[in-house]
């Protein structure tokens, strides 16, 4: 994936395929886990765990690295470039997969980013797109092709995606927390970073919000109840004071 990703060709086709077989996989056991948090520990075997294990993920946050810096290593400023919509629908199938992993075993994934140059990857990944995403939205990174092909859609359903692959990777290890304020600046506080980013009064009251109610019955992935421990709701709002 070192290169331009061309519509049509035949890198870009095997990576559409792939991307869509890995995240089938990834879906094979979504029944049993659908409605288990994903901080809950799955007690069933299951061997694509392993085979995501020893493939590093199988290999889609490598790919991913690679498809988006090819023609520049900083994820900032290659970000500010316009990206075609094959490269963007290859990235959102491939965070979906990631996230699939992390609901069938996110004490995995956290554990594979602690390899090699898997949290560099990370950072990269999370930074290009948070940078692309508000260039978007700003029309600093828009060309004719993207203007005509309305992909708000596609970008807003990758946020989405990436959101929660943040907050997957995030919980209750350090060593990813770190990554994901790198470059920062010497020993930067990740609640400073966030004051500077985004009002934190919009965060609290939306944990407050959820307060009482963590018995309801989990129905999507994207409830928090099913993302985040509710016995630590409290200390995290003490952190945001």
């Amino acid at each position: 994936a070192h290169g331009p990703l061309i519509p049509g060709s035949s890198l870009a086709n095997f990576l559409h395929q792939g991307i869509h077989f890995i995240e089938a996989i990834s879906c094979f056991n979504h029944k049993k886990v659908k409605e288990i948090p994903v901080y809950k520990k799955k007690n069933f075997a299951d061997t694509t765990i392993t085979s995501f294990k020893v493939t590093y993920l199988g290999g889609v946050l490598t790919m991913l690295d690679a498809l988006l810096l090819h023609r520049n290593g900083n994820s900032r400023v290659a970000a500010s470039e316009p990206v075609h919509k094959s490269t963007i629908i290859i990235s959102l199938n491939g965070i979906r997969a990631l996230n699939n992993m992390a609901r069938l075993d996110v004490e995995m994934v956290q554990n594979v980013l602690t390899l090699g140059s898997m949290q560099i990857e990370l950072f990269h990944l999370v930074a290009f797109w948070l940078s692309y995403w508000t260039s978007f939205n700003n029309g600093s990174n828009r060309d004719l092709e993207a203007s005509s092909e309305n992909l708000n859609v596609l970008l807003d359903d990758l946020l989405h995606e990436l959101l929660i692959f943040i907050g997957y990777v995030a919980m209750g290890d350090s060593a990813n927390q770190a990554i994901l304020r790198f470059g920062q600046g010497p020993d930067p506080d990740n609640r400073q970073i966030l004051k500077e980013e985004m009002s934190l009064e919009h965060l609290s009251q939306f944990i407050k919000s959820k307060k009482g109610k963590e018995t309801v019955d989990i129905q999507t992935h994207v409830q928090l109840l099913s993302r985040f421990p509710p016995e630590l709701w409290d200390n995290a709002l003490d952190w945001m004071m």
